[in-house]
């Protein structure tokens, strides 16, 4: 099974989007939305893990991916219960760790490339 890191990296971007449409009261944002499964981690629980585990690359790829997240629920929980300043600090995190996440992802997609030939 192949994976499309560019576009990966891209649905991470989106997220960053919408959460700063939603603290600016934009947009909402749906639970279906929250609650879907992002495409890296599904590609990385049906198949990355299997075929990749040994690489150092998806590793960190794994953790930058899941800080991603771990901040995005922060976000979530923040919006919730009204402390919009503390959330707006978290952005400026997301943003860090949106830079993490698609640095990783190329590494890994190189790797992977590598890792093939």
């Amino acid at each position: 099974m192949e994976i499309n890191l560019f576009y990966a990296a891209h649905r991470h971007k989106m997220w960053l989007l919408y959460l700063k449409a939603y603290l600016l009261d934009i947009q909402e944002i749906s639970e279906a939305f929250v609650n879907d499964t992002c495409y890296f981690e599904y590609w990385l629980n049906n198949y990355g893990l299997k075929a990749y585990s040994h690489l150092h690359e998806l590793q960190e790829a794994e953790q930058a991916h899941n800080n991603f997240h771990n901040t995005v629920k922060n976000i979530l929980r923040l919006k919730t219960e009204n402390l919009i300043n503390e959330a707006w600090e978290e952005i400026k995190i997301l943003e860090k760790r949106l830079s993490v996440v698609s640095n990783s992802f190329s590494m890994l997609e190189l790797r992977i490339i590598q890792d093939e030939n």
